[in-house]
């Protein structure tokens, strides 16, 4: 808090308002109004009370006030105020309004605390509104909250929306306090990188991200205007760290972050610029700042991150195929790209009110997940395992929490718990993978192409490139194509995005491009690595299950009855509306990240004037909030 600014207190003098506002130490700013329009603004150095008849200010406003002031005697005679009287109510204004500041001064505390009140009242009313406009724009256009999240995805950019879900994800961990995690997209220049960053912000709050590029003078002055813990939940972008230069540049304020991602403190020396006058030597500043931040970077160079960094947090790699990217900008125009801008200036803006409103009422219930060891078994394999058994069931309490609205809670002890369901763990399971960073699709189709194909031979290929075989007849070499047709006529395979997993596992250094085909642009393919890749299905073993529940009661009191009930309720109604509902998909669309999400197939519909027709508006006034809460008295 700045002891030093006070807020403009205003007067009325006659049809005029005079507003003065403290800016510093001796900064006041001077402003004249009439009807809400300005006439002059001046800064001086001196507070209203020392101002004198001759001061500038003061003759200013006579000057404009002058001749414009009239008055009605008893008898209805309308006559112009003098310059005297209208001298003397100028520096009764002043004096009055110096009061006022005097006042607002001697009661900061209290004034400062009940507009922060109102405030906070006022703000709370305007998120509940568009949280319950948001639920009802759910059942308005029949469409459950994780496939509006894809179906936002998918109108951000081309290609990128499981990658954009991950980090929607990461940061909801860190800004309902959960846990904070890191979110890192890297890869070789010039392959999105910036894209993916971009969305996972643009989905989540502003109140959430903040500019992590700043020196310690900038976190100090923050400090000591917001408080010791502004930090604390937010998301903090340090964008594009192109190389080792950049990361060794911002690696002291990384340090910072990490300390306190970790342990929720760090302490900061900050010399002054400027000596002191009496000994000539420069003070020295320390002050603590609080709380449990996150970051989001991209950088090209991986071997500049230690393990430190990379084990806070969830690393991806683009995915978008140029095809893909071709067709974002190639559609992106006209009335396509204005239903976009509609979509993220209003669709979106009620999705991050809606994710307010859950921070503000319910960031701070405790969530029970009771498939916990269904959870710990599929990541029991991954890099970072003790860092994992942390990280992943926050991701899942995020989730959890997302969908506060229509998950079952259980009254304790006046202990309200939230409970995780199957697919509160399976969502994490699908989009995130603790040892390849793959989907289960992209998994299985590198576990066929084993199977298919041998290690890589020079004298295949020289064959086909002279024309001796043909791509179908090559049996260590691929491409696109022929992954697509075989796959086809696999079943359970088929209509996968082949060209996105195609570009997964080439990022993931499973496969690389050799060469083009004869007369085209397409690569070929061969694989690099030789063996399986793990499935990254989680399993809900019944066993392991009733296990937990036993834990749970030790843990927390409640009985195994409380939680079964709910499984039992899950497992009887585990069928539910995944599909894109009344809403359209933009062009570019690709396939869902999740697996249990079936894809809008249909195309744009036309209208008489052939122009594409998409869904209007949300109506004004739309049904009532349905809560769908349950609660289990246990």
């Amino acid at each position: 808090m700045n002891t030093n600014i006070i807020p403009p207190q205003k007067i009325k003098i006659f049809n005029y308002e005079l507003s003065v506002e403290k800016k510093g130490r001796k900064k006041y700013y001077y402003q004249l109004n009439k009807d809400e329009a300005k006439e002059f603004g001046h800064t001086h150095d001196k507070r209203p009370i020392e101002l004198n008849e001759t001061s500038q200010i003061v003759r200013r406003i006579l000057n404009t006030l002058s001749g414009k002031i009239t008055v009605k005697s008893d008898d209805g005679i309308e006559g112009l105020v003098s310059d005297e009287q209208i001298k003397n109510k100028i520096m009764q204004s002043l004096t009055h309004i110096d009061q006022a500041l005097e006042g607002y001064e001697l009661n900061r505390e209290s004034i400062e605390l009940k507009q922060a009140e109102e405030e906070k009242e006022k703000y709370l009313e305007e998120i509940t509104k568009k949280a319950d406009e948001f639920q009802d724009f759910l059942i308005i256009n029949n469409i459950s909250l994780h496939t509006f999240i894809w179906y936002i995805c998918e109108w951000l950019s081309g290609g990128e929306s499981k990658n954009s879900m991950i980090g929607l994800i990461c940061h909801l961990s860190t800004y309902f306090k959960i846990k904070p995690v890191w979110f890192l997209t890297l890869g070789k220049a010039g392959e999105g990188k910036s894209v993916i960053d971009n969305n996972s912000q643009v989905l989540t709050p502003n109140n959430a991200v903040m500019n992590g590029r700043i020196s310690e003078k900038a976190i100090y002055r923050k400090t000591i205007e917001l408080g010791e813990r502004y930090l604390d939940g937010k998301i903090l972008t340090m964008k594009d760290l192109g190389g080792s230069r950049d990361i060794e540049k911002w690696m002291d304020t990384l340090d910072r972050y990490k300390e306190l991602t970790t342990d929720g403190i760090t302490e900061f020396e900050l010399v002054s610029d400027t000596p002191d006058e009496l000994t000539g030597e420069r003070k020295t500043r320390f002050f603590i700042v609080k709380g449990n931040p996150s970051v989001c970077l991209t950088s090209v160079n991986t071997e500049s991150f230690d393990d430190q960094i990379m084990r806070r947090g969830v690393n991806v790699s683009p995915e978008a195929t140029d095809e893909q990217v071709k067709k974002f900008y190639h559609f992106n125009k006209g009335l396509i790209k204005e239903e976009r801008r509609r979509i993220l200036n209003d669709e979106l803006l009620l999705f991050h009110a809606y994710i307010e409103y859950i921070y503000e009422y319910y960031h701070d219930i405790e969530i029970i997940n009771p498939y916990w060891t269904c959870l710990e078994k599929w990541f029991k394999n991954s890099e970072y395992y003790k860092s994992s058994l942390s990280l992943y069931p926050s991701l899942v309490e995020a989730v959890t929490l997302l969908h506060y609205h229509d998950r079952e809670t259980i009254i304790f002890n006046d202990k309200n718990y939230l409970v995780s369901t199957k697919f509160d763990n399976k969502l994490i399971a699908d989009l995130f993978n603790p040892s390849q960073g793959m989907s289960e699709s992209s998994v299985r189709v590198f576990n066929l192409l084993l199977k298919w194909y041998k290690p890589f031979s020079y004298d295949e290929l020289e064959a086909y490139k002279i024309g001796d075989i043909t791509l179908r007849d090559a049996d260590t070499f691929f491409t696109v194509g022929e992954v697509k047709y075989k796959t086809s006529r696999v079943k359970a395979l088929s209509g996968l995005p082949i060209g996105e997993i195609i570009n997964t596992l080439q990022n993931n250094g499973l496969i690389e491009a050799v060469d083009k085909v004869n007369r085209g642009n397409k690569n070929i393919y061969v694989l690099s690595e030789y063996e399986p890749l793990e499935s990254s299905n989680i399993i809900f073993d019944d066993d392991m299950i009733n296990d937990y529940l036993e834990d749970i009661e030790y843990m927390y009191g409640i009985p195994p009855r409380g939680v079964s009930d709910i499984i039992i309720r899950e497992n009887r109604n585990k069928t539910s509306d995944n599909s894109i509902g009344d809403l359209k998909l933009p062009p570019w669309f690709s396939k869902s990240p999740l697996v249990s999400v079936p894809l809008y197939t249909g195309s744009p519909l036309k209208s008489a004037e052939g122009g594409f027709v998409y869904r209007p508006s949300p109506p004004s006034s739309p049904l009532k909030s349905a809560k769908n809460n349950l609660s289990e008295e246990v």
